[in-house]
């Protein structure tokens, strides 16, 4: 019997291209790369594949070379386009399928730039995609054709027929500003923003982590109750369901996973005979997720909302006499959507603080006005 054989995948090979296109051309002033884009991959738009898992690594091969020399620029149909009457974020999937080259070469139709449409590579399967493009070789044509995409992409007829690095630059200018057509890229915005950097773990691999700063949002986030304002001044952790949520301000941008992990701390005086009464700091308690209910989460999550959970509220009641301060804790951390967070990184994330009293439930029953009988 033959020995099988697959060809290896080669859908990185465009991003190879054109990561050496931009190292052969950094003496070239006017050589650019513009990517468009669909604002979101596949998977945010509902279908079954996440391609921004994989972009990232392949697109910022590229970025090193060219981005500092305004080389490399990714951009999409913006969401939020103003200019043609589209106030409320609404995707316009690109899906067309086109190569221009040099103002002389271009390739236009549905094979996509890869191995799975250019060369019918498919990894693991027996039937490549089956596509349809046509190579033009006319430069009068391929110039006039890539003047009209730009006067509709950058929405001015200043476009000339013959190349201009300072329109091409234009695109930048555009993406720049909110409510136009062209938008930059999340994936790309992200590393435009926040910088690379690299770590090793185990066997000597070396693999991109990007971090993001919460600096932005450290002043004017916070931890909001869920329960009535007249409850705020102390909690008789038995009788309600203490739940809390997080509020981050200013609003994300796109491409942006947050990470949240809830505590509850308490320092009480512990219900003894009072000569053997003792004070407790900072005694660490665990949280459950609202959404899930049974969820712990004592560790990072996407739990934004969290309360008190049956067993810590017994806990704080039954080491309680009457009222004792806590704090309600959450450690927040921003990755890219493909990122996982890291445990021991806490200069890349922010502690939310929530100042409250927690009140024992036989104290409540005859102080508290909800409560008492």
């Amino acid at each position: 019997m033959p020995k099988t054989s697959f060809r290896k995948n080669r859908d990185s090979s465009i991003w190879k291209e054109l990561a050496i296109a931009a190292a052969r051309n950094k003496a070239n002033k006017d050589f650019r790369i513009i990517l468009m884009v669909p604002y979101e991959g596949l998977f945010a738009a509902g279908l079954g594949s996440n391609q921004e898992l994989f972009i990232g690594r392949e697109m910022e091969r590229v970025m090193n070379v060219g981005y500092d020399r305004g080389v490399f620029g990714m951009y999409s149909l913006s969401p939020n386009r103003k200019s043609q009457g589209i106030t409320k974020d609404r995707q316009n999937y690109v899906h067309s399928k086109i190569l221009i080259v040099d103002d002389e070469w271009a390739l236009i139709g549905s094979a996509n730039a890869g191995g799975i449409s250019l060369e019918g590579v498919r990894t693991g399967r027996d039937e490549p995609d089956s596509e349809l493009s046509a190579i033009i070789l006319d430069k009068n044509f391929v110039s006039s054709f890539r003047q009209r995409l730009w006067q509709e992409h950058l929405e001015t007829k200043a476009i000339s027929r013959l190349f201009n690095v300072s329109e091409a630059d234009k695109f930048r200018t555009a993406a720049a500003k909110h409510g136009t057509r062209v938008a930059y890229f999340p994936r790309y915005d992200l590393f435009k923003k926040y910088p690379v950097k690299f770590v090793t773990r185990g066997f000597g691999f070396v693999f991109p982590v990007r971090t993001i700063s919460p600096a932005p949002y450290v002043k004017n986030s916070r931890i909001v109750p869920s329960f009535p304002a007249r409850w705020e001044d102390a909690i008789p952790v038995l009788l309600v369901r203490a739940a809390f949520k997080v509020e981050i301000v200013p609003p994300l941008p796109p491409g942006v996973r947050v990470w949240y992990r809830w505590a509850c701390d308490v320092h009480y005086v512990s219900r003894e005979r009072s000569e053997d009464r003792k004070e407790h700091y900072g005694t660490r308690l665990r949280m459950l997720s609202l959404r899930y209910d049974k969820d712990d989460v004592w560790d990072y999550s996407d739990q934004d909302h969290a309360y008190i959970g049956k067993r810590s509220a017994q806990w704080i009641n039954a080491e309680t006499k009457d009222v004792t301060p806590g704090r309600i804790l959450c450690r927040v951390q921003f990755t890219p959507a493909d990122q996982r967070p890291t445990d021991n990184d806490f200069a890349q994330s922010m502690l939310l603080q929530y100042e409250v009293q927690f009140m024992n439930d036989e104290f409540a029953r005859h102080n508290h006005p909800d409560f008492a009988r």
